[in-house]
């Protein structure tokens, strides 16, 4: 299995979020939750601005749950960097 750089940064903001479980960056907050349903985790990932959920993401894999909230992240602070 062979994994990019980019992917990887990615899934480090992922994991860091997870291991968080709510992490806000100015006007956005990241909510990562788990739940044990039918022998099984499942992840449920929320994106907030300004309070409003502008999306939702329900994985049963860890790995694309934290590209979710990885690739979030990393959209926020490209955006945070453009601001400036």
């Amino acid at each position: 299995m062979d994994i990019d750089s980019n992917t990887l940064e990615i899934m480090n903001y992922g994991v860091l979020v997870s291991q968080k479980r709510r992490v806000r960056i100015g006007n956005y907050e990241i909510n990562f939750r788990r739940r044990w349903e039918d022998n099984d985790y499942m992840y449920a990932i929320e994106v907030a601005f300004e309070g409003k959920i502008v999306a939702r993401g329900y994985f049963s894999e860890f790995k694309e749950a934290t590209i979710f909230a990885g690739s979030w992240i990393k959209k926020i602070i490209i955006i945070s960097q453009c601001l400036k």
